[in-house]
């Protein structure tokens, strides 16, 4: 049984109420399988603990009582258990049989479980002794060239929940989808598009539903077997269904919308978007955008020059060992809309072992850059420094700076990682073994794969015809003054949907600090700044001529949400140094600190 979902949809209830029911009614040996066993051991604290202890199982004495053998991980009952694992563990497959494996969160498990292979495949054995098997998993999908629920879908008997039309004339019966946008199709439908003010959904024949009609239509409604014979074949039962159909306070319709008018222009949170409200995989482009048309497309204006838009600087530093060694810093302003421009490039040659090179760096990253307006000169806010290479020196340079404006960064391997996530506090060794407190680092892993995808999706945004025309929100500006090899850098990388993978054809230095440059103005907190916040920095940042307020910037702290870690010591450990787990101190992470 498969479920493929978007989220707010009750999925986790149905999930409990399965463990529930099988607890108190059919007992077995249940194993739930989660993307880390630190996720398995949460939902089994905040959740399984809660269900376990509903009034139905107090009718019960046998199960109203926790057995001597209970672990965070592992429930006993009369005739059963129930066991939590991580599906990053391979040990955790090999280690349990049982009745019915559950699944949960599937597109979030790594591609494989070490050396060991495909879960699903682990799984089948696992239920290779019981009389009744049942293999039962869910997820909200991601990408379609990896996504582990769509495959499973796509071999099941497709159920959709068809619901009625509430027209007495109607009564036709349709499956509820986001539609297309147009007035003859059906789908969600508001007036007017960029601040609606009346929200309904159209039916396949045209009658205009409203929100209050929603509780009516699933009363009314059935599941559908696309494909009825694959279920008559081999059993395997699929659900599709998406936020549409959600009845939660924050899934009305109004709010689907306005989450869609808040993501359609940025392929990041668009992306998010299809995946959590649409419940639909997302499709990554193989092409990359030409470097030619970008190369005829630049920008005029002069390097070191903060043109009019930018309203704040980042930096990012990428630690070379060619050709005797440099640091390449890449200054990008950040704008509405999370628009970019290229400011400055440069290049400090030398080992990134000798002292040199950092001198040189600290200099340029203490200097400050004049505005177009003619009245202002920013700082950099935030320079991120790739610490893949020559580990030691940068993150010396980085702590001598403070980490919280010099951060240490590395690409992750997860193509499902945040664009940045704070690892764990790790403790780099010095060479003689020995452990300190001045040794403890945290590097910030950069979610590359999302970060790519959205500047290829900015890069195909067309430069307007006429001076009259506003440049798009997110536009990637390239000024005049960079040469066509560095052009080349910033579309260095195409993705291979069958590898699953992105594959370099060249230097790529342009494209890794973009995305570390956008990470540092996400880490600055500029994705949650309201449209009133940045009507504030443009004028502060606007032209000679106009009036300048005497209004406060905005608050950029970081948020206090806890950071979701979604890497590995396998992401971090890849240098010769000795890197060892310690205890975290502190507040906590990075990007929890204001």
């Amino acid at each position: 049984m498969s479920f493929q979902k978007s989220t707010r949809v009750g999925y986790t209830q149905i999930l409990l109420a399965y463990l529930g029911y099988r607890r108190a009614h059919d007992p077995g040996n249940l194993l739930l399988a989660r993307p880390t066993i630190e996720d398995t051991k949460k939902f089994m604290k905040e959740h399984v603990a809660a269900a376990f202890s509903w009034p139905i199982m107090k009718l019960n004495g046998l199960f109203s009582t926790r057995t001597a053998q209970d672990t965070l991980t592992e429930k006993y009952f009369p005739g059963g258990s129930l066991k939590g694992i991580g599906a990053n563990s391979p040990g955790g497959f090999r280690d349990h049989d049982a009745d019915a494996v559950i699944s949960d969160e599937i597109d979030g498990w790594p591609v494989t479980a070490g050396v060991e292979g495909d879960q699903m495949n682990l799984i089948a054995e696992r239920l290779a002794q019981a009389y009744d098997p049942k293999d039962i998993a869910g997820s909200t999908p991601t990408e379609e060239a990896i996504s582990k629920i769509s495959k499973r879908m796509a071999s099941s008997d497709q159920r959709h929940y068809w619901v009625t039309c509430p027209e007495p004339t109607c009564k036709q019966h349709q499956k509820l989808v986001w539609g297309n946008g147009k007035k003859d199709e059906p789908g969600l439908r508001w007036e007017p598009f960029n601040e609606p003010t009346e929200v309904w959904y159209q039916c396949v024949n045209g009658c205009r539903i409203p929100e209050s009609k929603k509780l009516w239509m699933l009363q009314n409604g059935f599941w559908k077997a696309e494909f009825p014979e694959v279920y008559e074949r081999t059993g395997h039962a699929g659900f599709f269904i998406n936020a549409l159909y959600s009845l939660q306070p924050n899934a009305k319709w109004p709010d689907l919308v306005e989450k869609f008018l808040g993501s359609y222009k940025t392929p990041s949170k668009f992306k998010t978007f299809v995946n959590t409200t649409l419940g639909e995989t997302w499709k990554v482009s193989g092409e990359r955008p030409d470097w030619q048309r970008l190369l005829d497309r630049r920008d005029d204006w002069k390097a070191g020059i903060v043109p009019f838009g930018g309203c704040f600087l980042t930096a990012a530093v990428d630690v070379q060992a060619g050709g005797g060694g440099r640091l390449e810093v890449f200054v990008i302003a950040h704008g509405r809309g999370g628009s970019t421009w290229l400011v400055e490039h440069m290049e400090f040659m030398g080992s990134p072992y000798e002292p040199k090179v950092w001198d040189q760096l600290t200099e340029f990253a203490r200097r400050k850059w004049a505005h177009e307006n003619g009245n202002d000169m920013m700082p950099i806010e935030k320079i991120a420094v790739d610490v893949g290479y020559a580990t030691r020196p940068a993150y010396n340079w980085c702590r001598k700076m403070g980490l919280n404006f010099a951060v240490p960064i590395r690409g992750s391997q997860n193509l499902t990682a945040p664009a940045i996530a704070a690892s764990t506090t790790m403790e780099l060794a010095n060479k003689a073994g020995s452990k300190s407190k001045a040794s403890e680092i945290r590097v910030h892993m950069i979610g590359g794969h999302m970060l790519k995808q959205e500047l290829y999706g900015l890069l195909a945004l067309e430069k307007p015809t006429s001076t009259d025309e506003p440049y798009p929100m997110g536009y990637v500006h390239i000024p005049a003054w960079l040469d066509a090899d560095t052009v080349k850098e910033l579309v260095a990388e195409y993705w291979h949907e069958e590898k699953a993978e992105w594959i370099q054809t060249g230097a790529n230095e342009f494209l890794d600090c973009w995305c570390y440059n956008k990470a540092m103005a996400i880490a600055r907190g500029a994705e949650k700044w309201s449209e009133a916040d940045w009507a504030v920095l443009e004028f502060r940042y606007s032209r000679p001529d106009q009036e300048v307020l005497d209004l406060p910037i905005p608050d950029t702290s970081f948020s206090q949400t806890p950071v979701e870690i979604t890497t590995s010591r396998d992401d971090i450990e890849r240098e010769p140094e000795v890197v060892r787990d310690v205890p975290r101190r502190g507040r906590g992470s990075w990007l929890n600190r204001g």
